[in-house]
């Protein structure tokens, strides 16, 4: 989530997921490993194609998180995954830095829209 998107809200669902896993399963988190750009309108909105052009270079690695990316198994951790552009785009970045696997834990899922 962006600061201004966390500013606007207040709190940040998946984050909040992500510390009771944490506490929970005793994994180590840290929220500062990844960096997200803020655009304008919300993903929602949008559908697969627009999403994912939406999220070319929006995302991107802190500098000195990189050595806690490498060779590591990393889990995401989102509350409601919609076409899963986001979660492919940060998996791929978190590959290209290093990152031995990534898995995403998703809490809800959004319907398939399918003609009837």
């Amino acid at each position: 989530m962006s600061q201004t998107k966390l500013h606007q809200r207040g709190f940040n669902q998946s984050w909040e997921l992500c510390k009771l896993f944490s506490r929970k399963l005793k994994i180590k988190t840290n929220w500062k490993v990844l960096n997200r750009i803020h655009i304008e309108g919300d993903q929602v909105s949008a559908n697969k194609q627009e999403r994912a052009q939406r999220l070319i270079n929006i995302f991107s690695i802190s500098p000195d998180s990189i050595e806690l990316i490498q060779n590591k198994n990393i889990v995401l951790i989102d509350d409601v995954m919609t076409t899963g552009a986001t979660l492919s785009v940060i998996a791929q970045l978190l590959k290209d830095f290093g990152a031995q696997s990534v898995h995403n834990w998703v809490i809800l899922r959004t319907p398939n829209k399918s003609p009837c």
